[in-house]
């Protein structure tokens, strides 16, 4: 209580004086006070939420009375409070700076989806009395703070996923594969417990294979065996996928379709149901024995003997060729061609030389074949030089740039006379300069001109003859 006197002094003309002494106008009252507020702040670590992670809890007192408090202590029973007690707060003061805590999440926190807590803060005013607060949530910088008690709820955020992995063995004889096993491995790979996780595979007539229940990071495998149908074997391969699915604590489904060989994609199970035949050895023929002849010994003849008659063996008939024609000839085989060529030559290849084709080549077939694939006659090489296809000969022609050293190739075909295009092969001319140019000498250092070699192979069967002629060049250098 407050008490307090007023003295009016009043001068009359008499003289007199009076005095009046007022008695106590009020009490005022002993009011103590504190707020408590709790904020949470999850550290996820930048994964997001999973166990291990840690809640860190900050803590506000506040002096909401109008007396001094002392001996502030905090107090939560889900967490141990670090700091304090607090020796005193002034009225209307506020510390955040004292008092803290770190949570641990488990598991079970992440399932439920939350933690839930409420703090309880205590404080001794100057008479001795004891004030409590619990915590509430309320943003510690509302200076009008009202409002019940509550308590502190930190939602954890759910990341459920799952993931499945299917592979397929066949199995059967060198025959025929009469059965598939396929391995079906799911792994939850979210944040949460999965709970009724089934696989379904329609193709091969799969519903509702039960996996179980999958905690966080857990993986199962289950195998089922499928039979082989004729359908299927007309089809040449079975292509099909499968999709698992569970379900979070929270009752939200997830699901994922299966891949080969990784958990985070979703490639199609790709199984052929081809035999591959076992290779048949070639036989060599036995050589064909040549008959000894024993000479027959002279026997006297009597009236009754009947000559014997030795029959004349008969000739094995030999293969003969087989006439090839535009409709059984193969296409020609183009060869690669290299020429070393002196600084600022002109060089002149006879690609069709080496080349061989069952059927006459045509000699106007030649064709250069340009960066995109094209077949072109003519081409500049940027730095280099240019080709050239002589259309009357077939041979190519290279004219290099003023002073070009080095190696510059490019590809080409050939045809024959039925119109059939060889292979690409490729044309290879090499720049030397003056005085490095090799020539073609011989064991005894004779110079040599140009080697011509003539094949001419005549086979049986199918293959029938070959056309080919070949010319080389054999450099050396020459000091």
């Amino acid at each position: 209580s407050i008490f307090n006197k007023a003295t009016v002094d009043s001068n009359e003309t008499t003289g007199t004086t009076e005095t009046n002494i007022t008695t106590p106008t009020g009490t005022v009252e002993s009011r103590g006070g504190l707020k408590l507020i709790k904020v949470a702040h999850i550290n996820d670590r930048g994964d997001g939420i999973n166990a291990g992670d840690s809640i860190m809890y900050t803590f506000t007192v506040i002096n909401t009375g109008n007396r001094i408090l002392k001996n502030i202590t905090i107090t939560d029973p889900k967490v141990i409070v670090q700091g304090g007690p607090l020796s005193s707060l002034a009225i209307g003061a506020s510390d955040s700076s004292t008092f803290s805590a770190r949570y641990i999440l488990t598991q079970a926190d992440i399932d439920a989806g939350k933690v839930e807590n409420q703090a309880y803060a205590k404080a001794t005013m100057p008479n001795g009395v004891e004030i409590d607060a619990n915590s509430t949530t309320v943003d510690p910088s509302d200076k009008n703070i009202t409002g019940e008690h509550n308590q502190t709820i930190t939602s954890l955020v759910e990341m459920p996923a799952i993931a499945m992995i299917k592979t397929a063995l066949v199995k059967g004889n060198k025959n025929r594969i009469e059965t598939i096993l396929y391995t079906f491995t799911v792994t939850n790979i979210g944040n949460v417990t999965l709970y009724d996780v089934k696989v379904d595979d329609a193709r091969i007539g799969i519903e509702d294979l039960v996996i179980g229940d999958l905690v966080v990071g857990a993986q199962k495998t289950v195998t089922v065996t499928y039979k082989i149908t004729a359908l299927d074997a007309l089809s040449g391969s079975i292509v099909n996928q499968a999709i698992v699915t569970g379900f979070t604590p929270s009752g939200k489904a997830v699901s994922d379709m299966s891949d080969n060989n990784s958990n985070y994609e979703n490639d199609k199970t790709v199984t052929p149901l081809i035999v591959k035949p076992t290779p048949t050895p070639t036989l060599t023929p036995a050589p064909t024995a040549t008959p000894t002849i024993t000479p027959t010994p002279t026997v006297t003849p009597t009236p009754t003997a009947t000559p014997t008659v030795t029959p004349t063996p008969t000739a094995t008939p030999q293969p003969q060729p087989i006439a090839l024609t535009c409709n059984n000839a193969q296409a020609p085989i183009a060869h690669h061609d290299t020429q070393v060529t002196l600084i600022n030559e002109i060089s002149i290849i006879n690609v069709q030389y080496n080349d061989v084709s069952q059927m006459p080549l045509d000699k106007e077939s030649t064709r250069l074949i340009d960066g995109l694939g094209d077949e072109v006659i003519t081409l500049d090489v940027e730095d280099k030089g240019t080709w050239n296809v002589d259309t009357d000969t077939g041979k190519v022609n290279f004219t290099p740039l003023d002073d070009f050293l080095g190696e510059v190739s490019i590809k080409y075909i050939i045809k024959d006379n039925c119109d059939k295009t060889s292979n690409q092969a490729t044309i290879t001319v090499i720049y030397n300069r003056s005085g490095e140019v090799c020539q073609n000498i011989s064991d005894n250092g004779a110079t040599l001109g140009t080697i011509s070699m003539f094949f001419m192979m005549i086979l049986t069967g199918s293959i029938g003859l070959y056309y080919m002629r070949r010319e080389e060049l054999y450099h050396t250098n020459e000091e």
